[in-house]
């Protein structure tokens, strides 16, 4: 009987560590992220900044207004690097984006990239490479 105790307890540590070694190293709270946009066609767009509320549990920037029209799908945590594929549609406008994107957080930044292409009617394809960084500010405002 002790031995089956002491099998349960040794899996249930094991699983913790594993749990702890495969989690994100990102501190939870509100962040700034900046992101930088250049198309295969022009000169990098100004920076955008935009704060979000960020864990391990959720760990995707994206900003508000983008969470009501764009969903994040396939979300998958190697070591410190997030990498998720999102679809964006407006359904006023007609446009769609689809794409990927990753980002590494260590503690209280991240560094990373989101490739999208977008298709607005009667327009070409246009491809975006957007580089993000992000910074941890503060605790969340509710």
């Amino acid at each position: 009987m002790n031995s089956r105790v002491l099998i349960v307890a040794l899996a249930a540590l094991l699983l913790a560590a594993a749990h702890h070694a495969w989690a994100v190293n990102v501190n939870s709270g509100e962040w700034e992220v900046t992101s930088v946009a250049g198309t295969d066609q022009a000169a990098p767009t100004p920076n955008d900044t935009f704060r979000v509320c960020l864990s391990a549990d959720a760990p995707v920037p994206m900003a508000r207004e983008d969470q009501g029209i764009c969903k994040i799908d396939d979300v998958q945590t190697r070591s410190n690097t997030v990498t998720w594929k999102v679809v964006c549609h407006d359904p006023v406008e007609g446009t769609r984006a689809e794409g990927s994107g990753s980002v590494t957080y260590d503690g209280d930044t991240f560094q990373g990239t989101l490739e999208t292409s977008t298709r607005i009617p009667g327009e070409p394809k246009m491809d975006l490479s957007i580089r993000l960084k992000g910074r941890r500010v503060g605790p969340c405002k509710d």
